[in-house]
């Protein structure tokens, strides 16, 4: 306070000319604070990592958490999403069974899948009654310099990831959204996991050209004595297997973590829910 007279008294130009100064830089820094929704806890120094953490928190503060799906702003560089090829469901039903057949969703552990003609009656009554509108769509990306590979997502219930997540808040829940499978030339198994990511639901984003998964889990964090709801979102990257493994030729290659509150966007997350609520009310009429 003395300063500030002082200042007042020797020049008041000055003085009002330091204090606008002050005050533009708190409120840029507190802009600047604000804007840092989103907190990386693992993965600092990784150049993708570092880059997609200036994404998340580039997005409009208004946009629910990026859980569901994978939002890019274009103006930073390396990041692109894949073109995803809408496939008919109809004609590719021994697809939809191969991955219901590998998910714990549909297939407990320690059970066996069921036959195909068994499962498609079933199948088949789920969406007549509404419990399922599944979507299957692929891409082709570069696994390494030598290699591509055909990703093909199955989705069971069209937008689910929002549906999903709006039961998240009296607890921690994973499997989000769609389910990331490699296409094999194969009647057996014409679609196989990717370890350990598959099961996650995921979606895919392109980094300098490679493929990497993102996956959300609703989570608490403690502060003191309670806890904070929180959103963990990670990132994984696909990499070659030790060679001569048996199973799948690739593995999860963990890279990035990513935290950001879940009250911080209520409001949003509320509203997006509720017309996601209305779209698969409609939807089912």
């Amino acid at each position: 306070m003395v300063s500030l007279i002082v200042g007042y008294l020797a020049s008041s130009a000055m003085g009002f000319a330091a204090e606008k100064a002050a005050d533009t830089a708190v409120g840029a820094d507190a802009k600047s604070a604000a804007s840092q929704r989103y907190r990386l806890v693992e993965g600092k120094g990784y150049t993708v990592c570092e880059a997609f953490l200036k994404n998340l928190n580039s997005l409009p503060m208004s946009e629910p958490p990026m859980v569901c799906e994978v939002r890019i702003n274009h103006s930073k560089r390396g990041f692109l999403l894949p073109r995803w090829e809408p496939m008919d469901v109809e004609r590719n039903l021994r697809l939809v069974h191969a991955a219901e057949s590998q998910l714990i969703r549909f297939t407990r552990p320690g059970t066996k899948p069921p036959p195909y003609t068994q499962w498609l009656e079933t199948f088949r009554q789920r969406v007549m009654a509404g419990e399922l509108k599944p979507r299957l769509s692929r891409t082709v990306l570069a696994i390494n310099e030598r290699v591509s590979e055909t990703f093909v997502r199955y989705e069971p219930y069209e937008g689910s990831c929002n549906l999903d997540t709006s039961r998240a808040s009296n607890g921690a829940l994973i499997n989000y959204g769609p389910f990331v499978f490699l296409l094999r030339p194969s009647d057996a198994l014409p679609l196989q996991q990717i370890e350990s990511l598959t099961p996650d639901a995921a979606e895919l984003f392109i980094y300098n050209g490679r493929p990497f998964f993102l996956y959300g889990i609703s989570d608490f964090e403690r502060i003191g004595n309670g806890l904070k709801p929180v959103w963990y979102i990670g990132v994984d990257h696909v990499r070659n297997a030790v060679e001569g493994a048996p199973g799948n030729p690739y593995i999860r290659g963990k890279r990035c973590a990513f935290k950001v509150d879940r009250e911080s966007s209520v409001e949003a997350e509320y509203q997006h829910r509720q017309e996601f609520k209305k779209a698969t009310a409609s939807g089912r009429k």
